[in-house]
């Protein structure tokens, strides 16, 4: 029986690529005179934040610094929740314990979640990448939510993870927790693995009966 649902944040829950694509080209312009392409942007993509910005604005200063600089013009730039986001959180948590593990840190997650209205009031525990040395596709990144959810009695065995990408199947894969995918621009993804998936936000529910 399931007891927890766990949520993968960017993609999964706010359409965090088509803005932030568009505020990392302007930002790598802007304060950088960097051309910053899709391809290096979907190479690096689901990196933890830090990582990423290093890595895509090729290391030309400090991580911290282009984050700061990055941060600055993000207002210009806002996220926006899928429509069924608020619905399917206020349904499921009447019934399941709610959390999310995600590479971009709480911080960052709560400026995007408000710009983008979503209620993460509804979460019982977020957990960023502050909270873990290790990061997706590895399953350890689960450990610090597992710990937590473990003062409720729910195991692993009773947890579902839903992500939009193949790393996120991969971490929950090979640390047995079951996985539903959400691919909400493409479902081709999850094609080769055959492995379950929602076709729109409000599906979840039904799914996790099954």
């Amino acid at each position: 029986m399931i007891k927890a649902v766990i949520f993968d944040f960017d993609d999964t829950l706010v359409k965090t690529r088509q803005c932030r694509y568009k505020a990392l080209k302007f930002a790598g312009k802007h304060f950088y005179d960097l051309e910053i392409t899709d391809e290096k942007l979907g190479k690096h993509w689901g990196e933890p934040f830090l990582t990423f910005a290093g890595n895509v604005f090729s290391h030309i200063e400090a991580p911290e610094l282009i984050a700061k600089k990055y941060f600055s013009i993000l207002h210009n730039f806002p996220t926006k929740a899928y429509g069924e986001a608020n619905k399917l959180l206020d349904k499921l948590s009447g019934d399941y314990k709610l959390g999310v593990v995600t590479a971009i840190s709480c911080k960052l997650l709560k400026h995007d979640a408000k710009q983008a209205g979503l209620n993460i009031n509804k979460f019982d525990f977020i957990q960023g990448e502050e909270h873990s040395k290790v990061h997706k596709p590895n399953p350890e990144v689960f450990r610090p939510t597992l710990e937590f959810f473990s003062q409720f009695g729910i195991s692993k065995n009773e947890m579902v993870y839903v992500g939009d990408g193949l790393c996120d199947w991969e971490a929950a894969r090979d640390a047995g927790i079951r996985f539903i995918g959400v691919s909400l621009n493409s479902l081709r993804v999850f094609d080769e693995q055959k492995i379950t998936i929602a076709k729109s936000l409000f599906e979840i529910p039904n799914l996790l009966l099954n």
